[in-house]
């Protein structure tokens, strides 16, 4: 009937995932940093239904920079795939979730920034999963029902931690977690990353066409 077919994906979410071999004395280091700056006070309890944060400044500590080294290469190639036209990229904060049992994080994103992250120090069994919610919003005005779940029909993508997994996505990307049933300390380390310099990409401020592919 048709001489060819196709599928094209336009306007494509992705979530970049390196993981990193040989982590466990990364992971112990950052675990035992952690809990240090937990007793001196450096950070606090969230109040949604999350377990204890940290300060957002660990970019800025000696013990947490061997991580850092880690999410500044991962940042470089996620940058340079997206083809992203900029003079320098930094990491702007970086924070610590330690997640008791029976704790979660609600749905958010992360604003003022285009790249975010997460990096698994410690992932009990049944800590739970990272949620990343469909951000087209007209996606819901007629949600069919499915034989199969795929990529392509899905309102939710769940994504199961392991230890030494790095995990980057676009900042505007709503992701929450599930409630950690285990019996352990959930412990990741969050991340926010911004660009600078280059020329201001047209249409966006505009209102005129964007760039043809």
């Amino acid at each position: 009937m048709f001489a060819g077919t196709d599928v094209i994906d336009i306007f494509p979410t992705s979530v970049w995932i390196h993981e990193i071999g040989d982590c466990e004395r990364l992971n112990d280091d950052i675990f035992a940093a952690v809990k240090k700056l937990q007793t001196q006070g450096h950070g606090y309890d969230r109040t949604d239904g999350g377990g204890w944060v940290s300060y957002t400044d660990l970019n800025e500590m000696d013990d947490f920079a061997p991580l850092m080294e880690y999410i500044v290469g991962a940042a470089q190639g996620v940058l340079n795939f997206l083809q992203y036209e900029f003079e320098h990229f930094y990491i702007t904060d970086s924070w610590a979730n330690l997640d008791d049992p029976g704790k979660a994080h609600t749905r958010h994103n992360h604003p003022n920034c285009v790249l975010s992250g997460v990096y698994y120090a410690r992932t009990p069994e049944n800590g739970g999963d990272i949620i990343f919610h469909d951000p087209r919003p007209q996606a819901g005005i007629f949600v069919p029902a499915i034989k199969q779940p795929t990529e392509h029909n899905i309102a939710q993508r769940y994504v199961q931690p392991a230890e030494g997994l790095l995990m980057m996505f676009p900042s505007w990307l709503e992701h929450s977690t599930e409630l950690n049933t285990s019996a352990g300390d959930r412990l990741s380390i969050s991340f926010n990353i911004m660009i600078s310099g280059g020329p201001a990409r047209k249409g966006l401020a505009t209102g005129l066409p964007d760039e043809k592919i």
